[in-house]
């Protein structure tokens, strides 16, 4: 095909991803064939400067196999070409993450974000550096609302209780803490902070019924025994 037109981006462009293939087939010759899955790679990119998709094949490859600071470059002419194209964005924002410039990571997931706020992973995204930057006001809304929408999700939930407890947001806290030992009942870990929060927005009552309920499903945990100790000796106290 190529002999026949060998200006056709799209055959060069298949070539280069046989090539890729065949690497991971033939790991003996892995080498052999990146290089010339990058000869193609490039060629198909040369061969069409003005088609998004050829550019960021090539800033992808690059990206994937260790040369990062020339695929900046394919992104930033992908994103100059059609914005609309939103992996350049978050692919260029994963290289801007690991070489510490968080504030350019954020400018790029802020930018999809406002294009599209389902982009997959982009409210996580957000969120990361949010907290990477110790600003977790920030993050809070993000993480609630990629819970809202997509429910099933373990380290969400998580990373969003243990803010709303680290910014004693007690309600906040309990709510989530209850959504995250109804679907995954095997993080016990989480439960003495349900407990606590409960505890400090004073439903000293169903923070007891729950530790009792607790321990009888779980009778080996010393941590939810000791709980239940340290809260009703408090009672009597008072």
């Amino acid at each position: 095909m190529i002999s026949i037109d060998d200006q056709n981006p799209w055959y060069i462009n298949r070539i280069a991803i046989v090539n890729i293939y065949m690497a991971g087939l033939v790991p003996e010759n892995n080498d052999d064939y990146l290089k010339k899955a990058e000869l193609f790679t490039r060629a198909s990119a040369g061969a069409d400067l003005n088609n998004p998709l050829f550019q960021l094949n090539l800033a992808y490859f690059l990206h994937r196999n260790g040369k990062a600071d020339e695929a900046i470059g394919y992104y930033k002419r992908v994103i100059q070409i059609d914005d609309r194209m939103l992996e350049a964005r978050y692919n260029i924002a994963d290289i801007y993450g690991k070489k510490g410039n968080h504030k350019k990571r954020l400018e790029h997931y802020q930018a999809i974000y406002e294009k599209n706020p389902d982009f997959p992973k982009v409210r996580l995204a957000l969120a990361s550096v949010f907290i990477h930057l110790d600003q977790h006001d920030k993050a809070i809304p993000y993480l609630a609302e990629e819970i809202d929408k997509n429910p099933n999700q373990l380290e969400p939930l998580k990373t969003l209780a243990s803010l709303y407890l680290r910014d004693k947001q007690w309600r906040n806290a309990v709510k989530i803490y209850e959504i995250l030992l109804t679907k995954y009942p095997q993080e016990r870990k989480f439960h003495p902070y349900y407990i606590q929060s409960l505890v400090n927005i004073n439903q000293v009552d169903k923070a007891l019924k729950q530790l009792q309920l607790f321990i009888k499903a779980n009778p080996k945990d010393q941590v939810a025994k000791n709980q239940l100790k340290a809260l009703k000796k408090a009672l009597k106290t008072k």
